[in-house]
């Protein structure tokens, strides 16, 4: 499943600094160009089908291509960072703590099962 033609989706994971996910935090997801600010809501506690290769617990779809500054409070502080979402693409980032912000991709997924080659 895609997002539509000039639409994305972001997705987050965003923890503390030994990695435990900030639950039912507020962060603010503000277009640049029209300036239209969404909030959406860290995952809670309890069971929660999260993607096994994102790890996520941040998902907002729909959101049309563009810059977007990407906005909560940490202990106090206001952490913010800018993110492009490409059309009909996940974009992925992560937060941890006092390390911040990081956009790189997410880990590869590891298979199972795959028969190994002998020599």
């Amino acid at each position: 499943m895609a997002p539509p033609e000039g639409w994305g989706v972001l997705v987050g994971r965003v923890t503390d600094a030994n990695d435990g996910t900030l639950q039912q935090l507020e962060v603010t997801v503000q277009n640049i160009t029209t300036g239209r600010a969404l909030v959406v809501k860290t995952y809670g506690p309890g069971p929660v089908n999260h993607d096994p290769v994102y790890n996520e617990n941040l998902v907002l779809g729909d959101l049309a291509a563009g810059l977007y500054k990407i906005s909560f409070s940490y202990k106090g502080k206001i952490q913010q960072n800018w993110m492009y979402i490409y059309p009909g693409q996940v974009t992925y980032f992560t937060f941890r703590g006092p390390l911040g912000f990081n956009v790189a991709p997410p880990p590869m997924p590891k298979l199972d099962g795959l028969p190994t080659q002998s020599p």
